[in-house]
């Protein structure tokens, strides 16, 4: 996109009320900004953006050295939530790449937003109203390589990854369940059947 379809929001954020992030302290000292700028929701075909002055304060207390904190955005992102959000709802009905270059961003920011929000949501799968499981095991690669998966029946959902095949692949995931090392051992959960 051409810089005509670009359009830029200058926000300024008062600091005067913050608090020590640390403590709760209200007393520092401001030691510089720094200028950033964040990629938001697009409005129509254009571009919007947003730039912000980022105070760097030292409190008077702990005399810890911050930067504020934003409200709209993550710590170390070049995005706002917003635009996230608008991400990850493209990505139904889009690919990582045609996302990418509807919004003129690179795959890899795509790619991270899908990547966190997996992490978020599905990095630790609830155990505790587990019932039903299949087991199945996959070849990766062509060098015999295995993979087991257990499957939550009832939501379709991977609960479990383990290296290899056979029931050793298993143990951590028993382990996990606070079933020892075989299926045969105390029973702590109520799976009915796998």
């Amino acid at each position: 996109m051409s810089k005509s379809l670009n359009i830029f929001f200058y926000i300024k954020k008062n600091v005067h009320r913050l608090p020590c992030s640390n403590f709760g302290s209200s007393k520092f000292i401001f030691r510089g900004h720094k200028t950033r700028q964040f990629k938001s929701v697009p409005m129509g075909n254009k571009r919007i953006f947003l730039v912000v002055n980022i105070q760097r304060l030292e409190c008077l207390d702990c005399h810890c050295l911050k930067q504020v904190k934003l409200h709209f955005a993550e710590p170390k992102k070049t995005y706002t939530r917003a635009f996230a959000r608008f991400v990850l709802e493209l990505l139904k009905y889009m690919t990582i790449n045609d996302v990418a270059l509807h919004l003129c961003v690179c795959w890899d920011t795509v790619k991270n937003i899908q990547k966190k929000y997996l992490e978020k949501h599905f990095a630790h799968p609830k155990l505790d109203q587990l019932q039903h499981i299949a087991i199945d095991e996959i070849s990766i690669g062509r060098k015999h390589q295995y993979l087991t998966l257990v499957l939550d029946l009832a939501s379709g959902a991977v609960v479990f990854i383990g290296n290899g095949k056979g029931a050793d692949s298993l143990i951590p995931f028993w382990d996990t369940l606070n079933w020892g090392s075989t299926v045969l051992g105390k029973k702590k959960k109520c799976i009915r059947s796998i």
